[in-house]
């Protein structure tokens, strides 16, 4: 499956002592890789760039690079981008970034990977409520990412 079919959601999420104000100038810098933007206050962003990967001829992993790059360098601020098929996925990914800043996963594989080891109150979006039935209805297997 091509990049362009899977891993094309950003979770950027910035470092918690940025302001608003610098939160707002990286999403101005967003904007100029995808229009497709949807904030997430106080200090991150989902952006969907499938329609970008064709334009600056690179996959979703490599763009997020360039981006947390130009995001140093114009503004001094510092990201973790997320990348991946789901904004959950890329969301946990995004507090569990790689040494450059950046998880991308190419394939559902990397997904897998990655998300198995970690306990269930890591994955974005469960909270204690959810965490506390795994015990009752024992392992999850079966999922496909």
């Amino acid at each position: 499956m091509s990049d362009a079919q899977t891993s094309v959601i950003w979770h950027v999420r910035c470092r918690p002592d940025t302001s608003a104000e610098d939160h707002r100038r990286v999403l101005e810098l967003l904007t100029g890789f995808t229009p497709q933007v949807q904030p997430l206050p106080p200090l991150a962003a989902l952006a969907q760039v499938k329609g970008s990967l064709r334009f600056f001829g690179v996959n979703a992993g490599e763009l997020a690079t360039r981006f947390r790059v130009q995001a140093l360098v114009q503004t001094g601020i510092d990201t973790h981008i997320g990348v991946a098929d789901t904004w959950a996925t890329a969301a946990t990914a995004s507090v569990h970034f790689g040494p450059a800043g950046v998880r991308y996963f190419p394939d559902h594989r990397a997904v897998q990977d990655f998300l198995g080891p970690l306990p269930i109150r890591a994955l974005h979006g469960i909270g204690p409520l959810l965490t506390e039935l795994r015990p009752k209805y024992g392992q999850v297997t079966g999922l496909r990412c």
